[in-house]
């Protein structure tokens, strides 16, 4: 990246729009941490993709294993996923402390603040998952997941890819899943920081356009293959 500002996102909706109402009552109904509508599936999802970074790098291993790469492509692919990770939370962070736009867990209990005649508050809302303590817009999962899984369908030339990815989160069911696109990944991660009650669906749209523009950047400025002598 030349400056953090340099992939900011556009900002979230008017708080009396359409788009408005229509994200906070679907995070409100599907993210509530009781009597949403979720399949335990899609609960499991969400709170799957709440690890640590650690998940991955772990997910980053085992793909450049599986694909075959000498340790010269190993090092270069390393260095893309980090570069393109860091640069698209630096994206995210300088879009998030722009905007300092407020959580569902702040925003639907305060539901009649908002001037939408459309936005009921519910002063009893919790999600399902614990809200981290930093604004709401865009999505950081969405910034870093898509970077970082960009920059593999470009490193590998290919979205269709075989691999797994573990949790380390305690009393997730299913601790491992299964993916056969680079693709299916993003689009089961914005899901689920819908389903975790953690995110409007706009605001994850928006980080997984930070995401792409940051890997895309990276993908045809830097660490291209060294021309052989």
């Amino acid at each position: 990246m030349e400056h953090p500002a340099q992939f900011r996102a556009p900002g979230p909706p008017d708080l009396t729009s359409a788009l408005w109402a229509q994200d906070y009552n679907e995070v409100k109904t599907i993210g509530q941490a009781t009597g949403s509508p979720r399949t335990p599936e899609q609960s499991d999802i969400a709170r799957f993709w709440a690890d640590s970074s650690r998940q991955a790098h772990r997910t980053w291993r085992e793909i450049s294993v599986t694909a075959g790469l000498s340790l010269e492509e190993k090092a270069r692919l390393s260095a893309l996923l980090a570069t393109v990770g860091s640069d698209a939370l630096i994206a995210c962070w300088d879009t998030k402390y722009t905007y300092n736009f407020w959580r569902p867990v702040t925003a639907i209990p305060a539901g009649d603040s908002d001037d939408n005649p459309n936005t009921a508050p519910d002063s009893a809302w919790l999600p399902l998952l614990v809200t981290p303590n930093h604004p709401e817009y865009p999505s950081a999962h969405g910034c870093f997941s898509t970077a970082t899984f960009t920059a593999l369908r470009r490193f590998l030339k290919t979205d269709r890819f075989e691999f797994t990815v573990d949790s380390a989160v305690p009393g997730v069911i299913q601790p491992v899943r299964s993916y056969s696109s680079f693709s299916q990944v993003i689009d089961e991660i914005s899901e689920a920081r819908v389903y975790g009650g953690l995110h409007y669906r706009f605001s994850v749209r928006d980080g997984v356009t930070i995401g792409e523009k940051v890997a895309q950047y990276a993908c045809k400025h830097f660490f291209q293959r060294a021309k052989q002598r």
